[in-house]
């Protein structure tokens, strides 16, 4: 019965959905910060952040 937990899709699919949601709270988290910064790096860090949010979508496993 333990095993049958890890090899459900459905587990791998929340797991998921959690790293997904984590990943965007996080990012959220930085791009607040970088937004009231005033350092020479702001615009080059919220751009990576940008391309790290748009990314998350497709944060996926192949039967998902």
């Amino acid at each position: 019965m333990f095993s049958l937990f890890f090899t459900d899709p459905h587990y791998f699919m929340q797991v998921s959905e959690f790293a997904r949601t984590y990943m965007a709270d996080q990012i959220r988290y930085a791009r607040n910060a970088f937004e009231a910064a005033d350092t020479p790096y702001r615009e080059s860090v919220l751009a990576q952040l940008k391309e790290l949010e748009d990314k998350i979508p497709g944060l996926k496993y192949a039967f998902e």
